[in-house]
Formats: C-alpha cells, sequence, structure tokens
C-alpha cells in the first residue's frame, strides 16, 4: 500500500510539474501560443455554423467594390471623388437610415468643386460615417476637414492582429497621445448612430476594460452600463458570427446605374467597402479571410446585439489545469492502457464541448488546448511511467528467477544455461575459460555448532569475497547448499589457479562471530578448462570440476587443484 501509494505521489509530482511549466513557461512560447489561438479559431467556426443571425444582422447591407464593379466602370484606381459622390448621392434617394463609407477621403480632389459636391451630399442627411486610420508611426490620419464637418462623424478602421497575423481582436476606442482626445472605432460609431446617439461619453477605458452605456431593447433612454474585458493594448475580442455570404450583398455598380430596389436599402444600415483582391482589405480571421468591411460588420453588431465574449480570467484557467491534473492523473494511475486511453478521448471530448457550449450559449471563452493539452500530457506521462515500472518490476522478477536469494549470486539455472552459452561461444572461437566448483570445507558443523543464521552469513560473506575477486564479465553462481561455481573467462588454468588462490586466502583470513566466539572457515575448489581433452560438453567441465574439488578434499581440503587430464 505505502509503495503504491509512493508510487502515485511521484506520478503526481512529474504531472503538476509538467502543467506548471507549461502555464508558467510552455503556453507563452509561439509555437503553443499558435496552437492555443487556434483550437480558440475552432470554437468561433463551430458557433458560426451551428447559431443563428442575431437581432440586428437583417438591418445590415453591405455593398462592395468587386471584380464585376471595377470591369464595368472601367475606371482606374484611384478613382476620382466624383464616383464617390454620384454613389453617395444615388445611395441617400433609398432613404438608408445610417452610412458608413470604408474608403479614404483624407487627400484633395484636382477639382475643388468636386470635393464640394461630395461635401453637400455628406450634410444633405448627416447619417454619414467616414473611415479614418492610423498611420505608421502612429498618427491619425483623418478626412479633409470640409468632409469631417459635413458627415456626422469619422471613426478608424484599422484592424489589430494577433501574433500569428490574424484578427481576432478589435479595438473599439483609443486615446490619442498629443491632446487625449477619444477616438472611436468605425464599428462603434455606427452602433451609436444607429441609436441616434454619439459613443463620446458612452464609451470609456476603465481599470483595463471597457465600460460600455447601451440602451435597453434599442431605447437610447434606458442605457444601462456593461463592463467588457479588454488587453493591456485596450483590445477585446471580436464576436465573429458572420461571413460576407451571411449579409445581405449588394455591388456598388448597381447603386451607381440605379438598379437597386428601394425595400433593399431603406431603412437598413449600410456599410460600403472594398471586397475585391485588389484593393488588398483582405485580412485573416478566425472564419478565415474576410474583407475589412465585412470585419468591421461584425463589430457594429456585436455592439448592437450586446454580443460581447467574455474570457474566462487566467487564474481560473490556472486553477482548472490544476484540477484536472490531479484528477486525471488519479484517473489513468488507477486504470489500464485500453481503458485509459478511452478515458483520454472521452475527456478531450468533453473540455471542447463544455468550452464550445460556453461560448456559444454564454459568450464565456474558456480556450480548449491548455486543458486538453495538460490532460494528454497526463495520459503520456502516466502511461509511459507505467510501463517503465513494469518493465522494471519484470527485470526485477527476471532477476529474483536466476538468483539465488540468500547470496545474490546467480542460481544454479542460470549457470547451466550461461555455461552452455559459453562453452558453444568458445568451441567456435577456440578461446579458453575455466569452470571452478567450491565448497565451503565442513560447513555442516559450522551450523550445528553456530546455528543456521550464523551459517547464512558464512554463506552470504563467501560469496561477497567471490563476487569481489573475480572480474566484472565473469561468473559467480551458487550452485547448491554450501557449494559455489565461478566461470572465468578468457583465462588459462594457471591464472585461474592463482585467481581461486586469492580467493581462498582472502576467505580464510575473514573473521565470523557467534555466541560460542571467533571462528574461521576454509573452501576448497577444483579447477576445468575447457580445452581439457576429456572435455566434450558443459556437462563433463562441471564433471571434471567436481572430480577436482574431490581432490582437494581428499588432500586435507583448504586447498585448490587443477584437474589433468589422464594420459
Amino acid at each position: 500500500m505505502i509503495k503504491k501509494l509512493s508510487s502515485f505521489l511521484l506520478i503526481l509530482a512529474i504531472t503538476s510539474s509538467t502543467a506548471l511549466i507549461y502555464e508558467s513557461l510552455l503556453s507563452k512560447t509561439g509555437l503553443f501560443i499558435n496552437y492555443r489561438l487556434k483550437s480558440i479559431d475552432s470554437l468561433f467556426v463551430d458557433r458560426a455554423l451551428n447559431s443563428r443571425p442575431l437581432k440586428h444582422a437583417k438591418e445590415v447591407v453591405i455593398i462592395g467594390i468587386d471584380d464585376n464593379s471595377l470591369r464595368t466602370l472601367n475606371r482606374a484606381a484611384p478613382w476620382d471623388r466624383a464616383v464617390y459622390t454620384v454613389f453617395l448621392e444615388n445611395l441617400q434617394k433609398l432613404n438608408p437610415k445610417i452610412v458608413g463609407l470604408d474608403f479614404l477621403f483624407n487627400g484633395k480632389n484636382r477639382d475643388v468643386s468636386i470635393d464640394q459636391w461630395f461635401a453637400e451630399s455628406l450634410k444633405k442627411k448627416k447619417n454619414v460615417i467616414l473611415a479614418s486610420f492610423f498611420d505608421e508611426e502612429n498618427y491619425f490620419i483623418t478626412p479633409l476637414d470640409v468632409f469631417c464637418d459635413a458627415a456626422l462623424g469619422y471613426a478608424f478602421v484599422d484592424k489589430p492582429y494577433d501574433k500569428d497575423s490574424v484578427t481576432r481582436h478589435t479595438k473599439s476606442v483609443v486615446t490619442l497621445a498629443g491632446n487625449k482626445t477619444q477616438v472611436f472605432s468605425f464599428g462603434t460609431w455606427l452602433a451609436y448612430a444607429y441609436w441616434g446617439l454619439e459613443p463620446s461619453g458612452h464609451l470609456q477605458l476603465k481599470n483595463g476594460s471597457t465600460e460600455w452605456s447601451l440602451p435597453k431593447n434599442d431605447d437610447p433612454k434606458n442605457l444601462e452600463k456593461i463592463l467588457v474585458d479588454a488587453d493591456s493594448r485596450g483590445s477585446r475580442w471580436l464576436s465573429y458570427r458572420y461571413k460576407q455570404a451571411n449579409f445581405h450583398f449588394v455591388p456598388f455598380l448597381k447603386i451607381i446605374t440605379n438598379t437597386v430596389p428601394r425595400e433593399e436599402i431603406e431603412g437598413k444600415i449600410v456599410m460600403a467597402g472594398s471586397t475585391s483582391p485588389l484593393f488588398h482589405d483582405i485580412h485573416q480571421t478566425p472564419l478565415g479571410f474576410m474583407t475589412g468591411v465585412t470585419i468591421l460588420a461584425n463589430e457594429m453588431l456585436s455592439i448592437l446585439d450586446c454580443d460581447f465574449i467574455h474570457e474566462i480570467p487566467f487564474k481560473f484557467q490556472f486553477f482548472l489545469v490544476i484540477i484536472l491534473t490531479l484528477l486525471f492523473t488519479f484517473v489513468f494511475y488507477r486504470l489500464g492502457f485500453v481503458k485509459s486511453f478511452l478515458v483520454l478521448i472521452f475527456s478531450e471530448i468533453m473540455i471542447y464541448g463544455v468550452a464550445l457550449i460556453l461560448f456559444c450559449r454564454k459568450n464565456i471563452l474558456l480556450e480548449p488546448f491548455s486543458p486538453m493539452f495538460v490532460v494528454g500530457a497526463c495520459y503520456i506521462i502516466t502511461v509511459f511511467y507505467n510501463g517503465v515500472r513494469i518493465v522494471i518490476e519484470n527485470i526485477a522478477l527476471q532477476k529474483m528467477a536466476i538468483t539465488d536469494s540468500l547470496t545474490g549470486l546467480y542460481g544454479h539455472h542460470y549457470l547451466s544455461f550461461r555455461l552452455e552459452a559459453e562453452f558453444n561461444r568458445h568451441k567456435d572461437t577456440r578461446g579458453n575459460f575455466c569452470v571452478v566448483m567450491i565448497d565451503v570445507d565442513l560447513f555442516k558443523q559450522v551450523n550445528d555448532t553456530h546455528g543456521h543464521e550464523v551459517g547464512n552469513t558464512v554463506l552470504v560473506a563467501v560469496a561477497k569475497i567471490l563476487k569481489s575477486g573475480v572480474r566484472g564479465y565473469d561468473l559467480a553462481a551458487r550452485y547448491g547448499g554450501e557449494e559455489f561455481a565461478l566461470i572465468l573467462l578468457r583465462v588459462e588454468e594457471d591464472i585461474a589457479y592463482q585467481t581461486i588462490e586469492r580467493i581462498r586466502s582472502a576467505i580464510a583470513a575473514q573473521k565470523f562471530y557467534s555466541p560460542q566466539g571467533e571462528f574461521h572457515v576454509t573452501i576448497s575448489a577444483g579447477v576445468c578448462l575447457n580445452r581439457n581433452p576429456e572435455v566434450r560438453s558443459k556437462d563433463d567441465m562441471i564433471r571434471l570440476a567436481d572430480q577436482a574439488l574431490y581432490q582437494a578434499k581428499s588432500q586435507g581440503r583448504d586447498q585448490t587443484c587443477v584437474y589433468k587430464a589422464k594420459i
């Protein structure tokens, strides 16, 4: 029981350390950041496939400059501002509620009268939001002053990128470095304009969050405050639900040619921008490549439908990872390989399923990769540990089967196996080796005089001297009772004799103690060389070495005899 508990605690320490290393170090490396973000992208994709459009999605119309519009109008980019003026004039005749123009109007036209014409078109209904942006040096670039004054407002269309160049976040408000003025995103301005409000005073950064004052049930007189998490850059997760195909799309050309029915536009939120790849306004998002104007439409709808994403704080995700580590380490440790694998598959599906349900139903973002990775790591570590433990235990059992439990030397069966292998090998190579049979002299008297426990102590001591007296590749074995055997490789009879004599002298000098007092023991030994003419098999070597041992006993014990062939 204690052994099992200590084994479990060891593997728990390994898995817990792995989880801590992952959360504190690995999860912040580029490779794992990419995996984590891709797992979040999969949540967006699955939600988009299985969720219904929200309340305001049908009120959005995207007008795009597509490839067909470019070919038909046959005008080189950049287009003259007169084209946009005609577009806006025709569009306003269809009575849209709000218009967002995702085009840049920051340079003067060569014909000043066209700029004035465009400004007058902006001023007629005062329902147009123009695009602005931040340049590479973070300067805020706005449309011409005359257009800013004529339009309802202007807002930035910049799209922040994550480390893998995917647009997953959005900035709703930015405080300019110079005058501390707050400027708002395109989607934010359009959403508030839809309610007849301005974002200024209704949106602000507050303690790492954005605080929104939003109308309940589209009633601008009944506002409620909502806190939405933001990162250190002031960015929040953008709730992607729609691709361009999910919106009502009208080609730019149809507005120019006045071929759009009034009911398609009237009272709608109209967002116009480039949708042709020629304009390079296409970005990678969790739902795939998406035009800039479609991203802005998703941003606006996330505000209109209060569709904000709330990410579970890191400390709670960290706590979840630790709990899963403890739980699944215990489960995998108790179960076998097959059952553990089935539990692993089920748990990975469950973790992702829970993350998907939270995301689809509650807009709560639980990044699934980290807990899935930690559970997988617990499985691999536990299975590997159990596998290694089984191998070690098998080796220990195998060793127990081939070694003598008292002395730790090899047993009789392994001696026989090894002797046969060495005999055959040396027969092929014509090399030399010797077998030595050893017997503790008068061992029965030791047991009778001093007791069997002391006798066992003598055997252990003799075995220790034997093992230390030969080389690492030689073999020492207990043959049975007080008999021992050695296989000395690559030696002649004289070297074997000298080796055994050193061992015999060491054993004779060893002191033993019992209640009856101090005493000594001696050994007798017989040596047989594999090249002896009488040797035909391994059994002959044992037999002839045993005869040499008998000769040593007959000659008075405490000596070594080498078997000599009879001539």
